[in-house]
């Protein structure tokens, strides 16, 4: 899946450089949070949006509406989005025709727009949203027409009756897709929000209405709880069955899915890659009640445990850098998200990215505690920056077995012109290639076997 910013340069001209690089750092983080939580990898940056890929293509889906409906809501800066499903090759980088497609698709869509390939349409089965025809397309560089699907958030296909509240990272209760206001005011999310939290998903009257007007007295908590519950009804007349009321009680119906209640579960079952796909930071982000910071933080800690631990444990080192990831954002401050992500990386051959997650550590640590790193985050950052870029990428756990590496096609006058400038330069001389292109073309491929060249 693309990101794209539309009208990127136009948006330079207007609000200056500073102002759209904070909204491309700002999608730059949402993507972060929605690639973990919907089981994918934010692969890279390209400039203007992102690169990620996702183990299914309901995943991709759902992450690209999440996404969209993430930045809809910023008043500056439009972006587009772009899927394809199939085979890639990673080297580092991730490469292939399915990423040039990709590429293509995005380029096709406009501001908000979610486009996706047939192959996308075929894949996906039934899930949440409407995949509508877009018509036929051209694609550069493909040889036939492709049809275009335009994804519609919540749709006629979706399961019915599916009912889930988003506390984590946002305060939301969606009906197939579709947001139930009333269910997101203030008092119905926080009592949401209280009953999720109490065990078996109940409590009495007397404890809900006191977390939720804890400076009234009994009385007249308990008639503000009964003028809610009844507003609510009026407002939801399928209430009931979402919410069991009965003479003493109030609790969740069964059905009713909540975010938070799934990551106490992954919690007590030691699950990381289960805390980070429906973690999706911090619980009720807008309340600072007591009762919500206790919580939030002893949250927030248990759940970053666990991520730490698995990517301590786990053998899949995808995995291990998509915890990792989550780490680093939902915990800055914690160094292991650091040093796990920058040991991963520079197994994988991204020496260059590794470091800069070393710098990144150390401003978040210097604004925020104004402290340095740790002597084991400074160890690792040392030895990745002791090695040569060239230098083949090294597993320091256990070896990692020889593949073969994809031939270069069709790049050899490019390749030329590189390596005549790396000659010109070690003859006396100076200067700057610039390699350019769209997302998914082979950019970064090039530049590998120019270095793995000039390194031989």
């Amino acid at each position: 899946m693309f990101t794209d910013l539309v009208d990127s340069t136009r948006l330079r001209t207007s609000l200056g450089d500073d102002a759209v690089d904070r909204i491309l750092d700002d999608h730059h983080a949402n993507a972060l949070r929605v690639a973990a939580r919907h089981d994918g990898v934010l692969v890279k940056g390209t400039g203007d949006g992102c690169l990620m890929t996702f183990r299914t293509v309901r995943s991709a889906l759902d992450a690209a509406v999440e996404l969209c409906d993430v930045t809809s809501r910023e008043r500056v800066g439009s972006f587009r989005f772009g899927l394809h499903a199939g085979e890639v090759r990673d080297e580092g980088d991730v490469l292939g025709e399915a990423v040039n497609a990709a590429s293509r698709i995005t380029s096709l869509a406009s501001g908000g727009q979610i486009l996706v390939s047939q192959v996308v349409r075929d894949l996906a089965g039934t899930v949440s949203h409407r995949l509508e025809e877009h018509g036929t397309h051209e694609l550069r560089g493909f040889p036939r027409p492709w049809v275009i699907h335009r994804v519609v958030p919540g749709s006629d296909d979706a399961v019915p009756g599916r009912v889930v509240a988003t506390l984590l990272g946002d305060e939301l209760v969606r009906r197939d897709g579709d947001v139930i206001e009333p269910l997101c005011s203030t008092r119905a999310i926080r009592a949401l929000a209280l009953l999720a939290l109490a065990p078996s998903r109940r409590l009495s009257r007397q404890r809900l209405a006191f977390g939720l007007w804890p400076d009234s007295t009994d009385a007249q908590a308990r008639t503000n709880l009964r003028k809610l519950v009844h507003e609510l009804r009026s407002d939801v007349p399928e209430l009931d069955t979402m919410v069991i009321v009965d003479g003493s009680t109030v609790g969740l119906a069964e059905h009713l899915e909540v975010d938070v209640v799934e990551v106490r579960r992954a919690i007590a079952a030691g699950d990381g890659p289960g805390v980070v796909r429906f973690y999706g930071g911090d619980l009720l982000p807008s309340c600072y009640d007591d009762w919500v910071l206790a919580e939030r933080e002893q949250l927030r800690l248990a759940a970053m445990d666990v991520v730490e631990r698995s990517i301590e444990t786990t053998d899949d080192d995808e995995m291990a850098l998509r915890l990792a990831t989550a780490l680093m954002q939902h915990d800055p401050l914690r160094e292991a998200g650091y040093r796990s992500a920058m040991e991963l990386l520079g197994r994988r051959g991204q020496r260059a990215e590794a470091l800069r997650l070393y710098h990144r550590c150390v401003q978040v640590l210097d604004r925020e505690l104004s402290v340095a790193p740790s002597p084991d985050t400074v160890a690792v950052y040392e030895r990745l920056r002791s090695t040569s870029p060239t230098d083949p990428p090294v597993d320091d756990r256990r070896p990692i077995p020889s593949a073969r590496r994809a031939r270069l096609i069709g790049r050899g006058a490019e390749l030329d012109r590189i390596l005549g400038a790396w000659e010109r330069t070690r003859g006396g001389g100076s200067g700057v290639v610039l390699v350019t292109g769209e997302p998914g073309v082979g950019k970064s491929r090039l530049v590998a076997e120019a270095s793995r060249m000039i390194g031989s």
